[in-house]
């Protein structure tokens, strides 16, 4: 399976993401990266960006990485949709890794908090609020018949956590229920992110919110997304990837 090109999609569908958002691919070579390995691996990163998303001054940045290795049976792929650092408009965060011969696939979505949660409630709402009926109905949605599996992945790694929200879901789908399952739930995770980015002022951003350092708050998060000490992911890439390769892929989710 070829790497796309930067027109074309993996999956989540960043490059179609990109296109609603009407954000475009870095110029000049510098959003996108290609990734090697001395298991006959390859993959990408990508980088689409805009100063003025759809005719408003918002900037915001999608970080789309695939990464497969056919000797290992390994094909990841993760997106990263960044809202300006000023904006208390969280930021999308989705993973799918197909395991067991391309059977059964893990994905993983969250909206990461921009603010307190426990001392922001009306943020809480504003936010994930109209989350809840999407999550609750995957939750009655568990299968285990065959191909057909859909079941949720209960156990993330600690340090994980830390930068997740309580609405962060994973999920495990065999191919009998992949196509529905993955595209209702992807679907409602970035729908929900869209809103907000359109919402403006009458979104998080016109919420009086207690959260007195946002920029400093969102440079720190982003270097946590890149911490190997948070996310193995880069541990993993590093040993596969080199460390050149991996310090390019973390500079561009640190926005470096």
């Amino acid at each position: 399976m070829p790497t796309p090109g930067p027109d074309e999609d993996f999956q989540l569908g960043a490059a179609s993401l990109a296109s609603r958002l009407g954000l475009r691919l870095d110029p000049g070579g510098s959003g996108l990266l290609n990734l090697t390995s001395d298991l006959e691996g390859f993959g990408s990163v990508r980088r689409y960006s805009e100063k003025s998303c759809r005719g408003r001054d918002l900037e915001v940045e999608l970080i789309a990485i695939e990464l497969m290795i056919p000797i290992m049976g390994l094909f990841v792929e993760r997106l990263y949709g960044f809202s300006p650092p000023s904006s208390s408009v969280p930021h999308l965060v989705a993973e799918t890794r197909p395991t067991e011969q391309r059977r059964i696939t893990m994905l993983s979505l969250d909206l990461l908090p921009r603010v307190d949660l426990a001392v922001n409630p009306a943020y809480v709402e504003m936010v994930y609020g109209p989350l809840d009926s999407e999550l609750d109905a995957s939750a009655e949605r568990v299968t285990t018949e065959g191909d057909d599996i859909f079941a949720p992945l209960l156990k993330t790694p600690r340090r994980r956590r830390v930068l997740a929200s309580p609405w962060a879901t994973a999920v495990v789908l065999g191919n009998g229920l992949l196509e529905m399952h993955e595209k209702a739930l992807l679907r409602a995770y970035m729908n929900r992110w869209e809103t907000l980015l359109d919402a403006g002022d009458e979104g998080p951003d016109g919420l009086d919110l207690c959260s007195p350092s946002r920029v400093a708050r969102d440079r720190l998060l982003r270097e946590g997304l890149a911490d190997e000490r948070q996310d193995r992911f880069w541990v993993d890439l590093r040993s596969l990837c080199g460390d050149a390769q991996t310090s390019a892929a973390q500079a561009f989710v640190r926005g470096d």
